[in-house]
């Protein structure tokens, strides 16, 4: 935890921040921390400023703890405009990881959605059903030091995702690109480097035939990363960082 994150509803009254006996946070930095009374811990309100809070008292996990918080960031740093993932669900462990890494990658927007390849029941799981994908993005923004959470969509078929309002999920005027193996360019060779685009992301085993040349005709690119079939989260950090490195490197106008 690089980042003490709290909701505004935690605020006291008079400011200060109150944590819970048994709270996750406290156990972190009673146990990890090891901090004691007087000393400074960096905190953030979630989607809101950043700061520093400090403990008031020496932490004990069986007993609330206050902190005195002092939010001297008004606001969080801007995120990258237009960074989506489509996603086909992968399964619950897959996208615990995936979740956590979002805010590490600056992922304006997760949209899951089911594949041929996709299991039904993993759609019923308490990752979603219970909304535990909160807590994953927020673990995910504690390590980044960032207080912006991704928003999440479900739509239970490509098809209609598809057919819906899919400009209403992909940023605007945005690049739609297709990893897949297959004798595809690759990143490098896109020209101009993406600053907004929209990943879209099969399992992995791959989208099916019939789900690429739908992508395809709405107007997202093939693209290669390679002849090794990756985890979907490699995948998608490897992707992530050379579309950063493609336009850190592409002088000129980016689009």
């Amino acid at each position: 935890m690089n980042l003490l994150l709290y909701r505004g509803a935690e605020q006291l009254a008079d400011g200060r921040l109150e944590l819970p006996a048994g709270d996750r946070r406290l156990r972190h930095i009673l146990e990890i921390l090891k901090a004691r009374a007087g000393d400074r811990l960096r905190v953030g309100r979630l989607n809101g400023p950043r700061g520093w809070a400090v403990l008031e008292e020496d932490p004990e996990l069986e007993r609330p703890c206050r902190l005195r918080v002092t939010e001297d960031e008004p606001d969080p740093p801007p995120s990258a405009p237009g960074r989506v993932l489509l996603l086909a669900l992968p399964r619950p462990p897959a996208l615990r990881r995936i979740l956590q890494l979002a805010p590490q990658l600056d992922l304006e927007r997760v949209v899951l959605t089911g594949s041929a390849r996709v299991e039904k029941s993993y759609f019923h799981s308490p990752l979603l059903s219970a909304g535990e994908w909160r807590e994953q993005l927020i673990l995910g923004l504690e390590q980044a030091q960032v207080t912006r959470l991704p928003e999440v969509r479900v739509v239970l078929r490509l098809h209609e995702l598809l057919s819906g309002d899919l400009e209403a999920l992909l940023p605007a005027g945005g690049r739609r690109l297709l990893p897949h193996p297959g004798p595809w360019p690759g990143v490098a060779e896109l020209t101009p480097a993406p600053t907004a685009w929209c990943l879209a992301v099969g399992p992995e085993g791959g989208w099916v035939e019939s789900e690429v040349a739908a992508l395809v005709q709405h107007g997202f690119e093939p693209l290669s990363l390679g002849p090794r079939i990756l985890k979907v989260e490699n995948a998608l950090q490897r992707l992530v960082a050379q579309l950063d490195l493609l336009q850190a490197l592409q002088p000129g106008d980016r689009a």
